[in-house]
């Protein structure tokens, strides 16, 4: 089973988005890039499957046509609008990447929200992916 958000299509700016948030990284934002196009649409529906466990690497193995995983500045959003996501699981952010190997991750960690990058090929039981549904 997954729950499905709606949001308002992001900033194109990364750092004025984590400025207008309580969400800090400790990684230099230059770093991070996009693997998918953002939609930029007036609102992006998002999908979370409950499912935890899965690495970055197999999840964007298995990702059918119907979606894409979300950029950094869509996930981002998602937690600006709807912080209670990171109540279901801890989000890799597959639409984008960190340097060359890693993939963005969005935690909550002793109640502040945070934005690391973890290896593709590391699974963590209290995180997945979410999905843009293509419409």
């Amino acid at each position: 089973m997954s729950k499905t958000f709606e949001i308002k299509s992001p900033e194109k700016n990364l750092e004025e988005l984590l400025k207008k948030s309580e969400i800090t990284t400790e990684l230099p934002v230059e770093n991070f890039e996009d693997r998918a196009k953002d939609d930029f649409k007036e609102k992006l529906e998002i999908e979370i499957p409950n499912k935890t466990g899965i690495s970055p690497s197999k999840a964007l193995k298995s990702m059918s046509e119907d979606r894409r995983g979300l950029t950094v500045k869509e996930g981002l959003k998602l937690v600006i609008e709807n912080p209670e996501v990171l109540d279901i699981k801890s989000i890799d952010l597959l639409g984008s990447r960190y340097k060359r190997d890693c993939t963005p991750t969005i935690y909550k960690w002793k109640g502040e929200i945070k934005l690391s990058a973890i290896c593709s090929d590391v699974s963590d039981p209290m995180c997945g992916p979410a999905y843009v549904l293509k419409m």
